[in-house]
């Protein structure tokens, strides 16, 4: 369980996350937010890549704030992080991607090659371990990025927009892809693609300048109409709809 309380983050005068508190178990929650909610700040807090000003994070029962160092260190060990633009070592293989980002999180030298096969496999990579990076297609890069952010067996998987860019067959295959990862980790999904959350989010959360406008089951944003439609309507009204220019996909 990652537990966020009351955390605010500022950007010079400007609160850009206002009093946020989260519960996030196992399983697979999506995060839906108008472009500015401040949805890629908060990811990084969560990631423990950013300090917030006020609040705290708590991770299965621990206060980070009560550890030693902040708890930074102990924390970024147990978090995976995929932000939206990621880069890959272009000319290197896909096993060398997987060991090098295994090796920098700290899987020791004698685990690291069973690891990245065991990484590979996840993804379904496992016949393109010795594909270059570059050559791999958008879906293939996606499932790469992936799995580098599990190199390190995280318990915690950070996903900043994974989906942008892929055509619906890429998209249905990662998001298949994740459904699975979920089942044993806690998985939060960023994306402003709805119908990629449908199947596959237990949970949702909806930012909107800042502030959580809404955190329960996927089912409970839209009871009274089913599917992808219901939760584009729900989700609209939260954020303002058409009177809103940042709602938009």
């Amino acid at each position: 369980m990652l537990q966020a309380d009351g955390v605010t983050v500022r950007r010079g005068g400007d609160v850009v996350i206002d009093d946020v508190s989260l519960r996030l178990p196992v399983g697979l929650t999506g995060l839906l937010g108008p472009n500015g909610a401040g949805k890629t700040t908060l990811m990084t807090v969560l990631a423990g890549l950013r300090r917030p000003a006020r609040g705290s994070l708590t991770f299965a029962g621990e206060r980070l704030s009560d550890q030693p160092d902040g708890g930074e260190l102990a924390y970024f060990s147990k978090v995976g992080y995929l932000p939206q633009r990621f880069r890959l070592m272009g000319l290197k293989s896909c096993r060398d991607n997987v060991m090098y980002a295994a090796w920098a999180r700290g899987v020791p030298k004698n685990m690291l090659a069973e690891r990245t096969a065991s990484v590979l496999a996840t993804v379904d990579l496992a016949d393109r371990t010795d594909a270059r990076a570059r050559a791999l297609s958008g879906g293939m890069r996606q499932r790469l990025g992936i799995a580098c952010a599990l190199a390190h067996d995280p318990s915690v998987l950070l996903l900043d927009e994974p989906t942008v860019g892929l055509d619906p067959a890429q998209r249905a295959s990662i998001r298949a892809l994740l459904g699975e990862i979920a089942e044993t980790r806690t998985v939060l999904l960023s994306t402003h693609i709805l119908e990629d959350l449908t199947p596959i989010a237990q949970r949702l959360v909806v930012l909107d300048h800042g502030k959580v406008r809404f955190a329960g089951q996927t089912g409970e944003l839209s009871p009274h109409e089913e599917g992808a439609r219901g939760l584009e309507s729900a989700y609209l009204r939260l954020v303002g709809g058409a009177e809103n220019p940042r709602a938009a996909s």
